[in-house]
């Protein structure tokens, strides 16, 4: 689901279907922090990515070679669920995931 699309303007519950209706809540209640601080954080480069900026951004993806074939993937999705999400058998999880 894409909070940025629609005219809920990324809000939901009451807020989205207030916002909706044009009838919008001040800022200071409907945003976060983040969102109200970017401005001024900005010229500092400290402020999150706007969501143009966000779409623009290449995501990490596995080279093929290091790519999971589907059956191995599902066995080890499944072993993991039913491993209580890795708890139960940590060794499941990446070397580097913290409980």
């Amino acid at each position: 689901l894409d909070r940025r699309v629609g005219s809920t303007g990324g809000l939901g519950g009451l807020f989205g279907i207030l916002q909706g209706l044009g009838y919008p809540l001040p800022t200071l209640l409907t945003r976060p922090v983040g969102m109200l601080l970017a401005p001024l954080l900005r010229p500092l480069k400290l402020a999150l990515p706007t969501a143009a900026e966000d779409t623009a951004m290449p995501r990490p993806t596995a080279a093929e070679a290091e790519r999971l074939d589907e059956a191995i993937l599902l066995q080890l999705a499944d072993a993991v669920l039913t491993a209580d999400f890795g708890s139960g058998e940590p060794s499941l999880l990446a070397e580097r995931f913290e409980f």
